[in-house]
């Protein structure tokens, strides 16, 4: 594998984690400037490792043109990055809701009420739960939008290697 393209060297074992699906690499385009939006529109997901910002940030704006997610990352020794653009995320999450206890609460009406009584019904009516899916939404940004430096006072709190990566490497 030494001296091999990452991409070539690792295709084989990225398949074997998910067999349905199909890992191609790319042998056609020798660089991302090169690749067009019809090429890209061929997969559901591009991945990219060893690239610069700028060929990232081209790679980028050609997926979002055919409408393809992408992710992207690399490691320099102790440091490295992970990228998403899914575009348009939809997902489902489960909600838990109380559910009052009717029954538990009339009669709790018909017996004397008092402190002991009060945390008792409090306590049975939190214990019903209810859960219910959830539909949700996640808008992702572009590679130029999440490096951007125009609105880093939105950025309530950075870590210093959010400005590392916004150099180019």
């Amino acid at each position: 594998m030494l001296g091999q393209n990452r991409a070539t060297a690792s295709v084989e074992r990225l398949q074997k984690l998910n067999p349905n699906v199909q890992v191609v690499v790319n042998d056609e385009y020798p660089s991302v400037n090169d690749m067009d939006v019809e090429f890209l529109s061929g997969f559901d997901v591009v991945c990219a490792t060893g690239c610069s910002r700028s060929q990232l940030q081209t790679l980028n704006d050609k997926c979002r043109q055919a409408g393809r997610k992408m992710l992207a990352g690399d490691v320099f020794g102790f440091h490295g990055y992970a990228f998403f653009d899914l575009l348009e995320h939809d997902y489902l999450t489960e909600v838990k809701e109380a559910v009052k206890n009717e029954a538990s609460s009339q009669s709790a009406d018909h017996h004397e009420s008092g402190p002991t009584e009060a945390k008792r019904r409090k306590e049975e009516t939190a214990k019903e739960t209810e859960t219910k899916t959830v539909e949700n939404k996640m808008t992702f940004a572009s590679f130029e939008e999440s490096f951007s430096l125009a609105d880093k006072d939105k950025l309530q709190k950075t870590c210093e290697g959010y400005f590392v990566s916004n150099s180019e490497y």
